[in-house]
C-alpha cells in the first residue's frame, strides 16, 4: 500500500471515530483524537519531503555516475541521454551542483563556454 492510500485510510478511520457519540461526549478523548489526526498529517508531510529528497539524491547519483572529464575544456561532460553536454567542474567539485555550461562565443579560434552560476569560463585547452 502506498503512503497516500495509508494516509487516506488513517484519516478515514479517525473521522469515523470522531463521529461516535461516546467520543463526541468525551472532550478529552475527542481532543486526543484530533491531536492524532494532526500528527498523522505531519507524518504524511515528512514522508512526502523524504520521498522528494530521495528522488533528488537518486538523480544526483545518476548524474555523478554519468560525468566524465573532458580533457579539451577541463570540465565535466555527459555524453548520452537528455543531459548530454558540458558541466561546470567548479560548481560540481565545490557544491555538487550540475550546472550545464552555456556556449557563448568563439575566441581566437577557440570555443568559449561559460557557467551561468559561478561565471567560470572554459576555453578549448588545445588552442590556448
Amino acid at each position: 500500500m502506498d503512503t497516500q492510500t495509508v494516509f487516506v485510510t488513517i484519516r478515514g478511520i479517525i473521522s469515523t471515530i470522531i463521529n461516535y457519540k461516546d467520543v463526541k461526549n468525551n472532550k478529552g478523548l475527542y481532543d486526543e483524537i484530533l491531536k492524532l489526526r494532526g500528527l498523522a498529517n505531519e507524518l504524511y508531510k515528512e514522508n512526502q519531503r523524504l520521498l522528494k529528497e530521495n528522488k533528488d539524491l537518486k538523480e544526483k547519483l545518476e548524474i555523478s555516475n554519468q560525468l566524465t572529464v573532458n580533457e579539451t575544456y577541463q570540465c565535466y561532460e555527459i555524453k548520452e541521454g537528455n543531459r548530454n553536454g558540458f558541466y561546470c567542474a567548479n560548481c560540481y567539485d565545490n557544491n555538487k551542483k550540475s550546472i550545464r555550461l552555456k556556449y557563448t562565443i568563439e575566441y581566437n579560434g577557440a570555443k568559449l563556454y561559460k557557467c551561468t552560476n559561478c561565471n567560470t569560463n572554459y576555453f578549448d585547452a588545445e588552442s590556448e
